[in-house]
């Protein structure tokens, strides 16, 4: 059994490769082998491919938050954007990641049921998986950070305590890089993208001190 997790993020190659264990129908691919019901900390190769992550912004790049591991099912061939995004296919901006919940799945899995359920057959199968990025401030998750993610993260924060259901991309939302969002990663993005045009550096995502 194993997981096989991908990339269809062309501009992440060069992150993704440091990663890649095999080439899979001409896709570079991290090949996990698992054993359900077993101990996901026994499953050689799983942490150095969970610690594939944010690719931080710095000066002159804005970099990419990561989303997170999505089957194939969760992808949206309808979702395409523009820019960078025109050929991917996108989860929806509610979706979460989903390699924790798959991971519990498989460690309680001890049955042939359950593992046929999982992986397709009893004795033999592959999840796949796929990566998905996303830039940072980019809450509408288009390719493109503009004044629409600005307004739909200001009805988030204006509107989501009162128990109004807004979708964002939350990845791509956390611009300050502290885990929570907050007014203050609203007011970074708002001075992006109303000083960054005159030269000024402003940085989203930058890298945790």
């Amino acid at each position: 059994m194993t997981f096989h997790l991908y990339t269809l993020n062309g501009t992440i190659k060069n992150t993704f490769e440091a990663y890649t264990t095999h080439v899979i129908n001409g896709r570079p691919a991290i090949v996990v082998p698992v054993t359900p019901g077993g101990l996901q900390t026994t499953w050689a190769g799983l942490e150095d491919a969970l610690g594939l992550g944010n690719i931080y912004g710095v000066v002159g790049t804005p970099g990419h938050a990561f989303w997170g591991w999505f089957t194939d099912e969760t992808l949206d061939p309808a979702r395409t954007g523009r820019a960078l995004y025109e050929t991917m296919r996108r989860p929806a901006l509610g979706d979460e990641c989903e390699i924790e919940e798959l991971l519990k799945l498989i460690e309680s899995a001890t049955t042939n049921v359950a593992v046929s359920n999982l992986f397709g057959n009893s004795t033999s199968g592959n999840i796949d998986l796929f990566g998905v990025w996303s830039l940072w401030g980019d809450v509408d998750d288009n390719g493109i950070v503009e004044g629409e993610d600005l307004e739909l993260f200001r009805k988030y924060l204006q509107y989501g305590p009162m128990g109004m259901e807004v979708h964002i991309n939350r990845r791509a939302a956390d611009v300050t890089q502290n885990g929570q969002l907050l007014a203050k990663d609203w007011e970074l993005l708002r001075q992006y993208m109303q000083y960054g045009p005159l030269g000024v550096e402003v940085i989203l995502g930058r890298a945790p001190q």
